[in-house]
This record gives structure tokens, sequence and C-alpha cells, in this order.
């Protein structure tokens, strides 16, 4: 049985700079708290693909996992 996971990783100290993103595109999702300079996150939908919404919205580096 394999697992899988998706999530977003901001380039920044301060997670209201991803709660800011998904506010802005009305979007449901989960905040981790910073760790090494980077805010871990996750959001509804768009499974394994880049939400482009969270893309054009970022005004920090961001990077997908999924």
């Amino acid at each position: 049985m394999s697992e899988f996971s998706e999530s977003y990783h901001l380039r920044s100290e301060q997670p209201e700079d991803a709660i800011e993103i998904l506010r802005s595109i009305q979007c449901n999702g989960y905040v981790y708290r910073p760790s090494n300079g980077w805010v871990t996150f996750l959001a509804e939908g768009n499974a394994f693909e880049p939400d482009e919404r969270i893309v054009a919205a970022a005004v920090h580096p961001l990077l997908h996992n999924g």
C-alpha cells in the first residue's frame, strides 16, 4: 500500500504569508509553523498539480511537492 502527499513550501518565517495566499484565492487549507525559513502549507484541490492561483498569489519563493 502506498501513501502520497502534496504540499507547498513558502520561503518565509511568517505563517501569515501562507494564510494570505489561501485567503486571497478563497481556498481552504492548513498552515504549519515555520521551520528553517520555510512555511509549509496544504491546500484543497488540484491533486498533485500545482494550483496556478497559488503560484500567481505567492510573493515569496514557492516550492510544490506533489
